[in-house]
């Protein structure tokens, strides 16, 4: 019988085929470069990111991250920077990366090859983008580092994403939104300096399933489970049934997905923690309450 497995996180939870891990996202970048996981930083903020943080040599994340994620950053060395979201993260690239990029070159090595970022609750908050004109600032600082890269092994290198959401997310802002995110962050061919086009390294989606092209805009699904992306397309239909009342409210989100399975809590209050705990339980016995009928073992990690 097919195991799947269900994330709990701060934005809902994602049902993720088993093979489905961050770490294929990671060493598939590090294959792209011909490099090792010690010539990165990888930037986490939740449990999701735990086993690349725990991996790489040089691990970072911003304030807002989770305290067991912390903790492991502070345990390894690595930077937990004081601010949240996209300024932590840019406080890295500026407070960080050149010291990395000093300690491997005196160590003998070539230097710092890229900066991995998680992209929701590293790079993105959806709440704060859309409701504080102060991000903007953010946003442009981030794109002026992808313009300015030096290339790999330098102060400045290559800058890419490894996240659990999909390429579907992210364009769905520029049809919904007219807010185009990836150009935003300068993730385009326009964007991204012409002499590193042929060596810029993949955008890892859906926790290490599909590999994004910021220069072709091509997408590769990674993974040959017909059956079981199968199944979770079916569930999709289903949990979009099974939830339209919520969906019609704009209280759940289901985004578009090609390999798995996402269900958003929108909601955003002062009660926000007790009603997301609530609302990961109830998810917990719908997945559960398909099981028979799907014909899978489900695993929930917390």
């Amino acid at each position: 019988m097919d195991k799947f497995r269900l994330y709990l996180h701060p934005h809902g939870v994602t049902l993720v085929l088993p093979e489905a891990d961050k770490i294929k996202g990671i060493n598939r970048i590090a294959e792209k470069g011909n490099i090792s996981l010690g010539d990165l930083i990888y930037v986490g903020d939740a449990m999701s990111d735990y086993k690349c943080l725990r991996m790489v040599s040089f691990p970072a994340c911003p304030s807002n991250a989770d305290e067991r994620v912390k903790s492991l950053v502070r345990s390894k060395g690595g930077y937990v920077s004081d601010k949240r979201v996209l300024e932590g993260s840019l406080d890295i690239l500026i407070n960080y990366a050149p010291i990395v990029d000093s300690i491997l070159k005196r160590a003998g090595k070539r230097g710092l090859y890229a900066v991995v970022y998680d992209f929701d609750g590293c790079l993105f908050d959806k709440y704060e983008v859309f409701t504080d004109p102060g991000q903007k600032k953010y946003i442009d600082q981030f794109n002026c580092f992808v313009r300015d890269c030096e290339g790999p092994f330098s102060r400045l290198p290559f800058l890419t994403i490894n996240t659990g959401a999909s390429v579907d997310t992210l364009l769905e802002y520029t049809r919904k939104r007219n807010f185009p995110i990836l150009e935003a962050y300068g993730f385009a061919a326009d964007g991204i300096p012409e002499k590193y086009h042929k060596c810029w390294p993949p955008m890892m989606f859906e926790d290490g399933l599909v590999s994004y092209s910021p220069i072709s805009g091509e997408w590769v699904l990674m993974v040959d489970e017909p059956v079981m992306i199968t199944k979770i397309k079916a569930l999709t239909e289903r949990f979009e049934r099974l939830l339209s009342a919520e969906i019609e409210k704009k209280e759940i989100r289901i985004p578009p997905k090609d390999a798995s399975l996402s269900v958003d809590y929108l909601p955003f209050s002062k009660d926000r923690e007790k009603l997301l705990k609530e609302f990961h339980e109830r998810m917990i016995g719908m997945f559960s309450e398909q099981e028979k009928s799907f014909g899978y073992v489900l695993e929930v990690l917390r």
